[in-house]
This record gives C-alpha cells, sequence and structure tokens, in this order.
C-alpha cells in the first residue's frame, strides 16, 4: 500500500522528468505503482553516440537488499528489451533506479 508521501513523491518525480524532457509513463511493478522517464540524447563530444537514458522509480512498503537488487535488475532489463528497437551506430543505454519507500533494512541503505 502505497502512503500519501510516496504517492506524492512520484508525482513529483514524474512531472521534473517531464520538464527535463522524457516521455513518461507509469506501470505497474511488484503491484505498486512504478515511473517510467525515457529520453535519447545525442551529442558529438561524446563520439557521436546516442545516449538512451531511462529513469525507473518504483514504490515499495519495505525495502530489503533482496528488493533492491531486484529492481535493479528489472529496470536493466526492461531497458536493455526496449533498446533492441533503437538500433544505432553508436548507442548506449543508461538505466537510473530508484525505489521510493516508507522504510527500509538498514543494510539496503548501504
Amino acid at each position: 500500500m502505497q502512503t500519501a508521501a510516496v504517492a506524492a513523491y512520484l508525482d513529483t518525480v514524474g512531472g521534473g522528468l517531464v520538464g527535463d524532457g522524457c516521455q513518461v509513463h507509469e506501470e505497474q511493478w511488484y503491484g505498486s505503482r512504478t515511473i517510467i522517464g525515457y529520453r535519447s540524447d545525442f551529442k558529438l563530444a561524446w563520439m557521436a553516440t546516442k545516449l538512451h537514458l531511462f529513469t525507473i522509480v518504483g514504490s515499495v512498503p519495505f525495502v530489503a537488499t533482496h528488493v533492491l537488487s531486484d529492481f535493479c535488475a528489472m529496470a536493466t532489463e526492461y531497458a536493455v528489451q526496449r533498446r533492441g528497437g533503437m538500433r544505432g551506430f553508436q548507442s548506449g543505454v543508461a538505466v537510473l533506479a530508484c525505489l521510493v519507500t516508507p522504510a527500509a533494512e538498514p543494510a539496503a541503505l548501504t
């Protein structure tokens, strides 16, 4: 169950991603709301590389180390699968995976 503070934070993140030029949509991961932002950037300074950036922010009621590890793996797999249709001579993928929670085990915080 998502708290009002977590829901408000996800709303703020979604708005920030839109303001940053990302395409934003929501999905359900772990049965909870997850915000997914995507944008691509091309820069000659990066040796003419196109970077596909995914920002994935999910919410869970409690974060344990295995939940954090699983979420990061899911986020990476999601981006790699989506990147399949984004071919190019020089392109890369970056994933920023974040979990928002009201509680976490101490080992997950380090």
